[in-house]
């Protein structure tokens, strides 16, 4: 079992070395080499995708989703177009943290491995999407190709799944898991998705607030976020924190007049 393991991981690696190796120059731009650079691009990270989702070792899983994500903003990527862009993360990248989050869910354990492999998901759902952002989001879209709005509507849907309310979670699980460590999870979960909401909103892919006169994918995420128990009270939180910070120098100032008198 230890060596399979082992095994597992040294032909991810064998997979990095493939994909630092094989060429990309002028030469991908003259159509045939470029069909054989694409397919051989795509079928390293459908390998590892394999492994991250298949594989029944948990090291394996995670160095599988720790190598795509890096993939996924390496410089070859410029070699690809928008659109085979938006393919892989929209059909490959989020897909498979979905999945993959979903299935630890499924038979929650309260370890390290698990909540490292938990944020690793996280990190493939956000880190190539707002690495890319502007490629996605602007880039021209053929006919029935992937758009940012079908991308950014299966992120919504996993954020939502992970950011509910931690009791849905807890349902039937054994052994329990605490909620100290959904709530780490969800923490991740939160503030990349924060993280991404501040990136969108500035880049002017999505409305800061929801209007009146929201397009149909800034509608879309602010009914989203309206549903994730777990951010709502996140932000809640925030802004009581912050409000008090604001009455605190006010109370003070008022003292220090009155001591002053």
């Amino acid at each position: 079992t230890g060596k399979s393991a082992v095994l597992g991981v040294a032909g991810l690696d064998l997979l990095g070395v493939l994909h630092a190796r094989i060429e990309a120059g002028p030469q991908v731009a003259e159509g045939a080499e470029e069909d054989a650079w694409t397919q051989t691009w795509f079928q390293i990270v459908g390998a590892m995708a394999d492994a991250a989702e298949k594989s029944v070792f948990s090291n394996v899983r995670r160095h599988a989703l720790e190598m795509i994500a890096t993939v996924l903003i390496d410089d070859r990527v410029q070699y690809l177009s928008d659109d085979q862009l938006r393919t892989v993360i929209g059909s490959t990248c989020i897909p498979l943290a979905s999945t993959c989050i979903n299935s630890l869910f499924n038979n929650l354990l309260e370890t390290n491995e698990v909540h490292e492999e938990l944020e690793l998901c996280i990190v493939l759902i956000f880190k190539p999407l707002l690495h890319h952002i502007l490629r996605i989001a602007e880039g021209n879209v053929p006919a029935g190709g992937v758009t940012f709005a079908d991308i950014w509507k299966a992120v919504l849907v996993a954020m939502r799944d992970l950011l509910r309310d931690e009791a849905a979670d807890l349902a039937g699980k054994a052994p329990v898991v605490s909620n100290e460590f959904l709530s780490s999870v969800k923490r991740v979960g939160s503030q990349q998705l924060c993280n991404a909401l501040v990136v969108l909103s500035a880049s002017g892919v999505i409305s800061a607030e929801t209007t009146a006169d929201d397009d149909e994918v800034s509608a879309l995420t602010w009914r989203s976020i309206n549903a994730m128990t777990f951010l709502k009270n996140q932000l809640e939180a925030a802004a009581t924190r912050e409000s008090s910070k604001e009455v605190e120098p006010r109370q003070s100032g008022e003292g220090a007049e009155t001591a002053g008198s």
